[in-house]
């Protein structure tokens, strides 16, 4: 599917209604673009994506992406090389398929 994983150590904001587990699998792949466009999201409740000052998130193109995600991705992430996402990791093989098409998408 084109996806690297890992268990990474995370820290969580404060203001998460449920707080993660601090340990989590974060599923990425490279970047596409040579200048991509960098931001984090968490998830506050299903389909509600907000930045690290709680504003949601108002891009409709990725929120179109981050909203077919399910409820246990708590965060992802688009740094200068790889697009990250954070997740618990219940489901089956069709909601990793969904998950590896987010990625995809937003590389």
């Amino acid at each position: 599917m084109g996806l690297a994983m890992q268990l990474i150590p995370q820290e969580w904001p404060h203001w998460l209604p449920v707080e993660p587990p601090g340990t989590c699998a974060q599923y990425h792949r490279p970047r596409a673009s040579r200048e991509p466009e960098t931001w984090v999201y968490w998830q506050m409740a299903p389909g509600v994506w907000v930045n690290q000052w709680r504003e949601a998130c108002d891009d409709w193109r990725l929120l179109s992406q981050l909203q077919t995600l399910p409820a246990d991705v708590y965060k992802v992430e688009a740094g200068k090389q790889l697009i990250a996402l954070y997740w618990a990791e219940r489901g089956d093989v069709q909601v990793l398929q969904r998950i590896a098409s987010v990625l995809k998408a937003l590389a």
